[in-house]
């Protein structure tokens, strides 16, 4: 009797209600649902639903840093103080740091990749002229080597697991690079101006997925660094503003009673309040002394980096933010004369101000106290509180790099993850974060951040073309804007939009936000905390869309009625005829004017490559679409509509 049930029961899910075929050409059901696929149990230090496990750890380092800028010479100098603390379970006999300014040396792999720094005869590269490491209240000459953008320190004894303390002292200097690599000079009618980044010796991380993370510096991929304390000294001629991560702690030596009133004033202020306004710059006036240099001290607690900027050319502008737990901020802007003008940096606090307090809001509040916005040559760089954007950015170009740049603030600034590796889980998630941000700006004033978001198919063009899958290295890749921001960022716009619902996509997100704040995680971790988050295996789509360069191609194949009368309802079969799956969505229009949805989740795929329903029709069927509503990156739209034959 059950045998008979079963074979009734295969017959009419085979017949009636919908029927899996074969597998269709092109397609095969195995490799993409997986089910070795994140299959690898979770460790105590990395739990199975993706958040960090009981025994999760890190290791910290913190900084005091003086810097004097010579700006007649373009010349840094400098003593770096590095306090780090080995909180893993393994004793470190030797440790890793990153000199990320000799990419510009004659010597090393970068020079090699990317060419000189310039030929106006200097020497680029940092000039170390003492290494001193501190242990166990012993100062003892480090026993070190450099192999390019690397640094390893031999210490005296080996660091102690799960607590031991080290203290490293390094002297140096460099040439600022007149080639700007998210880092150098430009040059205003009113003065130079500098844009300091990547421009100390800084820790390597040690992790417990691969110890240390020592893939030297190349210029594509960026960086993974160790979450601590700064505390940080920039001394510049007495006539130079200068803005960086952290928040000013001697305005009373470095600025002159009214530039302190109208911080104050900007404290308090939604609307922008200049701080030295345009007519004002050059004027002695408008600094405390007039003769020698000043020293600014800027602190910021638990970030992984720092940058700053100085120039005697800057307009200095200020607003407060409103973040959602009652704390306030300051958003602040520095630029020169030339920035000026319609719809350009004249609003450029704003758009900061409008950034930090929608991000805060939707996905986690924003850490800092201050975050101020600053120059570059072109494009835009971010580092915790701080942004360089194009200085000459207009109008809705300006609007996306500012918010583009300080979305980094949340990736990877508050969730740590490892840039040089995984570009998409900082430039991807933050070109999704964008889209939400521009249109939820000031009535959608500039439109959409991308447009592939309301027109995937110009996405899918170069997604045909595709060489590397998104898990590709950047610096191993000449697809870096497709895999590390373009596809990420629509496969999560995807997910939000059309498989998971803004109200699950969103709980989820938040989810793996808040559990990795300030802590490192793997794209795996990501990926198991929005399955669980979110209650849905997603490892189809994780698969597909991050580790392949598989494509989409749906069809609506063929229609047919039940005994052959349109009005007894109609037989619809799809296909998916590619490697990429997504669910679907087929509409149909009927001749009497009705018209009817059906929502197919991805599982149909699960069987097989075609898919047949029943569609309740009452009269003949004019024309059915599979993604009617274009949201799809779907590399051969002629085969998503059906007509009947001579139509």
């Amino acid at each position: 009797m059950k045998t008979r049930i079963y074979s009734i029961f295969l017959l009419l899910t085979f017949a009636v209600t919908s029927i899996a075929s074969a597998q269709s050409q092109g397609y095969d059901s195995h490799k993409t649902f997986d089910p070795t696929f994140l299959n690898n149990p979770g460790t105590q230090y990395r739990s199975g639903s993706g958040a960090p496990g009981p025994a999760y750890w890190q290791n910290e380092a913190d900084y005091q840093i003086h810097v004097k800028l010579d700006p007649e010479q373009s010349r840094i100098s400098a003593t770096d103080q590095i306090n780090y603390t080995n909180n893993s379970p393994d004793p470190l006999p030797y440790v890793w740091l990153q000199l990320d300014q000799n990419i510009f040396s004659k010597n090393g792999k970068s020079r090699s990749m990317r060419g000189n720094a310039s030929s106006n005869g200097k020497e680029y590269g940092y000039d170390i002229t003492s290494v001193t490491v501190k242990q166990n209240g012993k100062t003892v000459k480090a026993d070190y080597r450099i192999a390019g953008t690397r640094m390893q320190i031999k210490l005296p004894e080996t660091l102690k697991a799960k607590g031991g303390k080290v203290q490293m002292n390094i002297e140096y200097a460099y040439n600022v690079s007149p080639r700007f690599l998210r880092t150098g000079r430009m040059e205003s009618k009113d003065g130079p101006m500098f844009s300091i980044a990547q421009w100390y010796p800084r820790m390597c991380v040690y992790d417990d997925v691969r110890g240390w993370n020592t893939l030297p510096y190349l210029g594509s991929g960026e960086f993974y660094l160790e979450y601590g304390n700064f505390d940080y000294y920039v001394t510049v001629p007495w006539d130079m503003i200068v803005v960086g991560s952290g928040e000013l702690q001697n305005p009373k030596d470095v600025l002159t009673q009214e530039e302190q009133q109208r911080l104050d004033k900007a404290r308090n202020s939604d609307e922008t309040v200049s701080i030295i306004k345009a007519d004002e710059v050059g004027d002695k006036d408008m600094r405390p002394k007039h003769s020698g240099t000043l020293t600014w001290h800027f602190n910021i607690q638990n970030a992984r980096d720092i940058a700053w900027s100085a120039s005697k050319a800057y307009i200095w502008d200020a607003a407060r933010i409103n973040l959602p737990s009652g704390r306030k901020a300051l958003a602040m802007s520095a630029y020169p004369k030339e920035s000026m003008g319609k719809n350009m940096w004249n609003r450029a606090t704003q758009y900061v101000k409008k950034t930090l307090e929608y991000n805060s809001k939707q996905w986690f509040e924003y850490p800092w106290d201050t975050a101020v916005c600053t120059v570059e040559p072109g494009g835009g760089m971010e580092y915790p509180g701080i942004v360089f954007v194009a200085w000459k950015d207009s109008g809705a170009r300006l609007w996306n790099v500012i918010t583009h740049e300080y979305g980094h603030n949340w990736y990877p600034m508050t969730v740590g993850s490892q840039e040089r590796r995984y570009a998409w889980m900082d430039e991807g998630f933050n070109t999704f974060i964008d889209i939400l941000s521009t249109q939820n700006f000031n009535n959608g004033e500039w439109g959409n951040y991308a447009p592939w978001v309301t027109d995937p198919e110009k996405l899918a063009d170069n997604m045909e073309e595709e060489n590397d899958p998104i898990m590709t290295r950047p610096d191993a890749s000449d697809e870096v804007g497709l895999i590390g921001y373009n596809k990420p960022g629509l496969g999560l716009y995807i997910l939000r939009q059309y498989i998971l619902g803004p109200d699950r996509f969103d709980y989820a997100f938040r989810k793996y936000t808040h559990d990795w704040a300030f802590k490192h995680p793997t794209p795996k971790d990501f990926f198991r905390t929005m399955n669980n988050a979110s209650g849905e295996n997603l490892n189809w789509f994780w698969k597909e869309w991050f580790y392949t360069t598989w494509t989409l191609d749906q069809s609506v194949e063929d229609v047919h009625y039940k005994n052959q009368n349109p009005s007894d309802g109609a037989y619809i079969t799809i296909k998916n005829n590619n490697q990429m799956v997504m669910p679907a969505t087929v509409k149909v229009w009927e001749s009497n004017g009705h018209s009817g949805t059906k929502d197919l989740p991805v599982e149909i795929w699960q069987r097989g490559g075609t898919w047949t329903f029943q569609y309740n029709s009452t009269s003949k069927i004019d024309s059915v679409k599979i993604d009617p509503n274009n949201q799809l990156p779907d590399v051969k739209l002629s085969n998503n509509t059906w007509k009947p034959m001579g139509q």
